[in-house]
């Protein structure tokens, strides 16, 4: 029984846990330099372009990188063409959307940070590359 139930479920855990670390990482006032190890100088008013391409990135990467392991839980860790269809990845992606959602609402209630729709737009795009990446790998069978 236990096992049945570890092996249904199991799948699941990377996602929890790049959740968790999200979520983590979204209470920090200035994450990007938790992630990094460079953090944003306080005294300018407005990021440098370094800044706000090196946050670009870091939220494209983590919503491609959760959008990911929504696809490997979904076809519970057998990443095949017969298991990734439309309907599937359609799914993934609005698991992603509403988590990304959800962490913009969260950031609200973070000292010096807020909702941002830029935020929730890299969001979808990294969840979009990750889309496009396995319907090609899919479509050509790699």
């Amino acid at each position: 029984m236990l096992q049945k139930i570890l092996k249904e479920y199991s799948p699941w855990v990377p996602a929890i846990l790049w959740m968790a670390a999200i979520f983590y990482i979204s209470s920090l006032s200035d994450p990007v330099s938790v992630i990094t190890r460079v953090p944003i100088e306080p005294t300018s008013a407005e990021p440098s372009l370094w800044e706000s391409i090196r946050e670009h990135v870091v939220h494209i990467t983590t919503y491609a990188g959760l959008m990911f392991w929504f696809v490997f839980a979904l076809t519970k860790a057998k990443l095949n063409k017969e298991n990734i269809h439309l309907q599937m990845i359609s799914r993934a992606f609005f698991a992603t959307m509403i988590y990304a959602l959800s962490d913009e609402v969260h950031q609200i209630f973070v000292p010096g940070r807020g909702l941002d729709g830029i935020d929730l737009l890299l969001d979808a795009v990294g969840a979009g590359i990750t889309l496009i990446v396995i319907m090609f790998l899919k479509h050509f069978q790699v």
